[in-house]
């Protein structure tokens, strides 16, 4: 019975763990995932502060896994900007006040 026992509770483990293989992570699974509360992950979702956030279908949010790891690491998402780049976005941010 002992082993009955264990075997369900590492199948349970096993599904929990699932939504590693998976790309796009909910909500709820970057908490588990990231092991950070809620309180703290609604805040930086809020603040626009988590890359790789999206609502592809308007309602749902969705983390990219890979730019999550990214983020934890401390890795910058986007490679830095050349100076000739940044030189080039002032000057069209002089020309036409965009960004």
């Amino acid at each position: 019975m002992e082993t009955l026992q264990k075997i369900h509770e590492d199948l349970e483990i096993i599904k929990a763990m699932q939504f590693l293989n998976k790309r796009a992570l909910t909500f709820d699974e970057l908490v588990q995932y990231t092991g950070m509360a809620k309180s703290y992950l609604y805040k930086k979702t809020m603040l626009n502060e988590i890359p790789g956030a999206s609502r592809p279908m308007g309602k749902k949010l969705y983390f990219d896994r890979e730019k999550i790891d990214q983020w934890l690491l401390g890795s910058p998402s986007e490679p830095p900007m050349s100076d000739e780049e940044i030189e080039s976005r002032a000057a069209n941010f002089i020309t036409t006040g965009k960004i």
